[in-house]
Parts: structure tokens; sequence; C-alpha cells
């Protein structure tokens, strides 16, 4: 689990590119600090994400140490330092999120890969469904807070730089009746249109694929365009859920995506078998 979830996606971009300089360099953590005249800890602390600001004139002189050459390369470590201070439009919603880091983890992924076993994903739920899965459990001003901030989250699947989802369904989630009638044939209709975004790719896994790899439980891994080694996997709970970033354990939810995902219906399969549900399917009153 990660030491500090709540690290931005910055943050953990920039710790992992100064680790692999030094790497590439071929000095250990103590050697860096010496040269720099810098406390023994620092550059530990740097690597792991042990901080909150950067001066960015620090990074510039790690990038010339470690021999980064004068330019964009090392134009871009301190733009990202520099970054990784600022706040996210997910900010505006702390009085929702709490502590939790999914959300601005989401916002800054480069793709996500997923599965999802008894509700739709929250990045393709209508207002009305994310509503409807609220009703009754909180007031109506965070009602419309919450799905405001569902909402919110939805624009990284549109635009330049839209965030690639591949996400497995549980036919389940389907067909559990949330809201009314209605309610559910357009949430189905949405996933339909969702399924032509060249970014989308949304598949069901039918109940007639029986016991699978991913009966313990709905899961999503996060990668990284700047960080391919900072993955996270992020299993939700009912007070926020766990983040793990071993290399070991991200391996380990994409070998089980992927075998969900072979058991699932392709792509064009999906889409007939929601219209099916969506026309034929006989919905409680």
């Amino acid at each position: 689990m990660p030491s500090d979830p709540v690290m931005s996606v910055r943050h953990r971009q920039l710790s992992a590119e100064l680790r692999r300089l030094r790497q590439a360099r071929g000095v250990n953590a103590a050697e860096v600090a010496d040269a720099m005249g810098w406390d023994r800890t620092k550059v530990n602390r740097m690597e792991r994400g042990k901080w909150k600001r950067l001066n960015p004139q620090d990074i510039r002189a790690l990038a010339e140490y470690y021999g980064v050459s004068e330019g964009q390369e090392r134009d871009a470590l301190v733009e990202l330092a520099k970054q990784s201070k600022l706040k996210g439009w997910w900010e505006r919603y702390g009085d929702l999120l709490g502590s939790s880091s999914y959300v601005a983890l989401e916002a800054e992924a480069e793709s996500l890969w997923s599965y999802e076993a008894l509700v739709i994903p929250g990045l393709f739920q209508t207002a009305d469904y994310a509503s409807a899965m609220l009703r009754g459990r909180v007031s109506l001003d965070v009602i419309e807070r919450r799905t405001q901030l569902r909402l919110a989250r939805q624009e990284r699947l549109h635009g330049a730089g839209a965030l690639s989802v591949c996400s497995v369904i549980d036919e389940a989630a389907l067909r559990k009746f949330i809201g009314s009638a209605e309610i559910m044939r357009a949430q189905l209709r949405h996933l339909i249109a969702a399924n032509e975004q060249p970014n989308v790719e949304l598949r069901i896994v039918p109940n007639s694929a029986g016991a699978h790899p991913g009966v313990a439980g709905q899961f999503v891994v996060l990668d990284f365009p700047l960080a391919p080694g900072a993955s996270v996997v992020f299993l939700e709970n009912a007070h926020d859920g766990f983040y793990l970033d071993d290399p070991a354990h991200v391996e380990q939810y994409r070998h089980i995506y992927n075998g969900v995902r072979e058991l699932s219906l392709d792509v064009h399969q999906s889409v007939e078998f929601m219209r099916g549900l969506h026309d034929e399917l006989e919905w409680p009153s």
C-alpha cells in the first residue's frame, strides 16, 4: 500500500523521475546528498515523495548533477516541481472527498482498467442514475453536489488528452434496478453511446460466464503518462478505499482484469446485449 495515497500524480511523477535519473547516474542517495551539500535524508525524502514543497532550483541543480542537458528535459522537471504544488479542480469538492485521493489520481491518469461488479462505473453514470444511487441516504444538497462531482469527473472522457478507459461490467450491475425503469433505460442508452467513443471500451461479462477471476470484487488500475512505474490499484470500500502501488500487486490485478475480459462479450456483443436489456427486460414498476 502506498505510504501516502494523497500524494498527487505530479508528485509521484517527479519522485519517480528523480529516482530514475539517480540510478542511471550509478550513485546512491547519500552520495548525491554529499555532492549537493544537503542533509543525507533529503534525497531519499524527495524520491519517496515525502515533501510538500520543492525548491525548483534544487531540481535544476539535481538535473545538472545527473547530466540532464540544459533545455526541454531539464525545464520539464522544473515545471513538474512547480505544478506539483498546484491545486486541482477537485479541491472545490473537498467537503465530499475528505482525504480521498482517487479523484485526483483519476483526473491525471492516462489510462484506466476496471472491473465493476454491482453498479455502473461512476465515469459512465447518468446524472439521474447517480442521484438515485444516493436518494434516501443523504440530503438533497449533498446529492446535488455529489452528482455534480460525478459529472465533472466525466469530462476526462472527452477532448484533448482524453482518458483511455477499458472497463468490464458484470451483468448484475445492469440488472440492478436503480431509481426507475426510465432511469435504467436511459443509463443503458448512455453506455451504448459511450462505447462509440474511440477512447472507451465497455464489455459485459454475462452471468453465463459463471465464477471468474473478478468475483472477489470491483477494482480500478490507473496508469500515468510520465511515470509508468507509478501505477496504482484502487479498491473501493465504504470509507474511501485501499491503494496498492507495489508493482507485483499492480501486475496481479492486471492479470485479473485480463482474465475477466477474456470471459466477457466483445464490444459489439456487449452493445447488442445492452440493447436487448433496454428493449425486452421487464423492469419493476
